[in-house]
């Protein structure tokens, strides 16, 4: 017939020299008249070695070709390394670049220099990606490669939602749903961080945003946390929002825990009034509450509110004392001590 054709005879061969090194090769005869490549015979050689390391990785690629007699190469170096540093090295035929990176804050940034064929090039990059925001800078220094090469480039790019359910607001991600939530925490967690989905972060910067709620259906979420300190209490691990189509939805995180108050009754004689109901009314909010203290006269009470108490024994003819829980105490338990009630005459 009058089709040309060409054919292709290939053989390869893959060798792990080790763990992290490998040797791979390529043979290749071509013949025919169809392909614009010259028929005849062709090889290829690569080289790969990775080293990782934590504190110094690195990797090495080689790799040569018969066909066009070029040698490419590609290194990668960790010169240092810390917490939040590093410091790398990359090399290829075209450009030899040296670069610092630094994680903090949530905040990745790095600065290379790099020269090559094309001239030299200054680069800073920052960005910050989290339940708030995804934002990043950039900004490019073309420092030499002839006059209509030489070039300033920057860059800004912030991507950031407003939410508003009344009066409250926040920042937080775009909302893919219709429902949208606002979460603050209670005034004394403001040194806690809280997490929803080990994603929203609850922290000192503001409430956490959640724009992916389902209408009309329980949307669960779990919350992460560490040590709280002993005046608040967050009695679910599991946050559930129910919200109506185009609607906010509002809640707070934690509540003032009761304060744990204890102490001893005693009458004139110094000996215990033990098995006894007693009575404590708070002077402001009126409230009473009925205990019963132990053979020793101990008794307990839980109070979440900063007032003035009188405490009294219902089958004792004794004056009520007066004790009172500090302004601004924060302990989370108080201990009174000893009291002592004395029988009238």
């Amino acid at each position: 017939d009058n089709n040309t054709y060409s054919f292709i005879t290939n053989f390869s061969i893959k060798q792990h020299l080790s763990k992290n090194m490998s040797f791979n090769l390529v043979c290749n005869y071509l013949y025919g008249n169809r392909s614009s490549i010259k028929s005849g015979p062709s090889f290829a050689l690569s080289f790969t070695y990775k080293r990782l390391t934590k504190k110094h990785p690195m990797s090495v690629n080689t790799h040569y070709t018969s066909k066009d007699n070029r040698f490419k190469y590609k290194n990668n170096i960790r010169l240092a390394n810390t917490k939040n540093n590093a410091l790398s090295l990359s090399h290829n035929p075209e450009a030899l670049s040296l670069t610092f990176s630094n994680s903090t804050n949530g905040f990745n940034n790095n600065v290379s220099y790099s020269s090559g064929d094309s001239g030299d090039t200054m680069n800073f990059n920052s960005s910050l990606n989290n339940s708030r925001t995804s934002a990043a800078i950039g900004y490019t220094k073309q420092l030499s490669g002839g006059i209509n090469r030489i070039y300033t480039q920057q860059n800004i790019n912030i991507n950031s939602t407003l939410y508003m359910v009344g009066p409250h607001i926040g920042i937080g991600s775009a909302a893919t749903n219709s429902g949208i939530a606002i979460i603050k925490k209670h005034k004394l967690l403001k040194e806690s961080i809280i997490r929803i989905n080990k994603n929203t972060i609850i922290d000192k910067y503001g409430p956490a945003t959640i724009g992916k709620l389902s209408p009309f259906s329980s949307n669960s979420f779990i919350l992460n946390f560490d040590d709280l300190p002993e005046t608040v209490d967050i009695t679910r691990a599991n946050l559930n929002l129910v919200s109506d189509y185009g609607k906010g939805y509002y809640t707070t995180i934690g509540t003032k825990s009761a304060l744990l108050i204890l102490g001893t009754l005693i009458n004139q004689n110094n000996d215990p009034i033990a098995l006894q109901f007693i009575e404590i009314t708070g002077l402001k909010d009126k409230q009473a509450h009925t205990l019963f203290t132990n053979k020793k006269g101990r008794f307990q009470f839980n109070s979440s509110k900063h007032q003035n108490y009188s405490l009294k024994v219902i089958d004792l003819n004794a004056e009520p004392i007066t004790f009172s829980i500090p302004k601004g105490y924060d302990k989370g338990l108080l201990k009174l001590g000893k009291l002592k009630l004395i029988k009238k005459l």
